[in-house]
C-alpha cells in the first residue's frame, strides 16, 4: 500500500479544490475500502477505481472469505449428514432437518457464492452511503496527481490531491518452482458435480506435475 502525494495540503503549494477528488483509491480490497470510507467520513471527496466488475478485491472473491466460507460450508453439511441441529441446509436455511448423504461440489460452491454475493451487496451499500464514487477500470499514472482509466466506455482522466495504491500483491513461488508449468484445473467440470475425471484428464495432470 502506497500513498502518492505532492506537497502539503494545508499549505498553498497544493490546492485540493483544483482536483476532481481529495483521495482516489486504486483497488477496492480491505485497504482501499477502509481508506476511502475513513476519508469520506472526514468530508473528503473520494473515489475508488476497481478493474473488476464487483468491489472487494482478492479478499472477497478468491481469497480469505471464499476459502473460510467453503470450510464452514463443509462443516455445516457434515452436521446435516450427522443429524446435528447446527447444520445449514442446502438452500441456506436453518435449522437443518435432513440427514441425507454428503453434498456435491455444486452445493458447496453455491453456498460460497451466496455468501460472496451478500458481502458484495454490503460493501456496495457502505460505499454508496458514504458518497464514494466507484469507477470500473484499470488506472495508469500520467503524472503524480492524474490517472488515466481504461473503462468499458473508453478512456477517462481524473485528478486527485492524494492517491492510495492498494492493488494487493501476487504470490512469489519458491525459486525452484518458478520455471515449472502450473497445474491447470482441467477437472473443473467434475468438481462442479458434472462427472468424473477421464483418463485424458489424469494424463494431462500427471504431465503438468513433472
Amino acid at each position: 500500500m502506497l500513498v502518492r502525494q505532492s506537497g502539503d495540503l494545508s499549505g498553498t503549494d497544493v490546492n485540493p479544490m483544483t482536483f476532481d477528488y481529495d483521495l482516489v483509491c486504486i483497488g477496492s480490497g480491505p485497504a482501499g475500502q477502509r481508506g476511502a470510507v475513513q476519508a469520506a467520513k472526514l468530508g473528503k471527496r473520494v473515489a475508488i477505481i476497481e478493474k473488476h466488475r464487483a468491489v472487494g478485491g482478492v479478499c472477497l472473491h478468491t481469497g480469505t472469505i471464499p476459502s473460510k466460507t467453503f470450510r464452514e460450508a463443509v462443516l455445516s453439511f457434515a452436521n446435516i449428514a450427522n443429524g446435528l441441529s447446527n447444520g445449514v441446509s442446502p438452500d441456506g436455511h436453518e435449522p437443518a432437518k435432513s440427514t441425507r448423504c454428503k453434498p456435491n461440489a455444486g452445493e458447496l460452491f453455491g453456498r460460497v457464492g451466496s455468501i460472496v454475493d451478500s458481502e458484495i451487496t454490503v460493501q456496495d451499500d457502505q460505499l454508496s452511503r458514504n458518497d464514494i464514487d466507484v469507477i470500473e477500470g484499470a488506472a495508469v499514472f500520467t503524472d503524480p496527481h492524474t490517472l488515466c482509466i481504461d473503462t468499458t466506455d473508453g478512456q477517462r482522466t481524473i485528478t486527485s490531491a492524494n492517491i492510495l495504491i492498494s492493488v494487493g500483491t501476487k504470490p512469489s513461488p519458491p525459486p525452484r518452482f518458478r520455471d515449472r508449468r502450473p497445474v491447470r484445473h482441467q477437472q473443473r467440470r467434475y468438481l462442479q458435480g458434472s462427472g468424473n475425471p477421464t483418463q485424458r484428464d489424469r494424463d494431462r495432470l500427471r504431465r503438468n506435475r513433472h
